[in-house]
């Protein structure tokens, strides 16, 4: 876990990989959650018997799953401390490259590409992330995500 002290030490990480979080396994019934709250109940994701004769030859975890893990791995490598909140702006650059089975474990791997001192005391910062399936050489995913950072006022604590 890398701590920093405030926002404004951000760009000092440009160019800098902060490192993998710990493996975790997306079980079914984190994918059936999942479907529930998205609605997303393709029987790829959810019918083994059906997908056991599918093209991945078995249930297969949805890639905005994926996707939404993101922001907890950024937070497991990254602290930054001195801010009142953190914002999403965005997630770019989303590439699939690979199907991750329901039960394998992922991990994500954590670069900050840029960072920049933005009006009203933000800082905004891109993360780029691989998502890595445990035995497989190449991320199965890979997406940048843009945070706003802001500062907290020296006067409030």
């Amino acid at each position: 876990m890398r701590r920093l002290s405030g926002p404004d030490a951000l760009p000092d990480l440009e160019g800098t990989e902060l490192g993998a979080t710990a493996w975790r396994e997306v079980g079914p019934a984190a994918v059936s959650g999942f479907a529930e709250v998205t609605g997303d109940r393709q029987w790829i994701h959810l019918d083994a018997v059906r997908a056991a004769d599918g093209p991945f030859g078995a249930p297969v975890v949805h890639g905005l799953h994926l996707v939404a893990m993101v922001p907890s791995m950024v937070d497991e490598v990254l602290a930054v401390d001195g801010v009142d909140h953190v914002l999403n702006k965005g997630v770019e650059r989303v590439r699939f490259a690979a199907p991750v089975p329901v039960g394998a474990r992922v991990r994500g791997r954590v670069e900050v590409v840029s960072a920049r001192a933005r009006p009203r005391g933000y800082w905004e910062a891109v993360h780029r992330v691989h998502v890595e399936r445990d035995g497989v050489p190449e991320p199965v995913c890979a997406v940048a995500v843009t945070y706003l950072y802001r500062e907290q006022d020296p006067r409030v604590r």
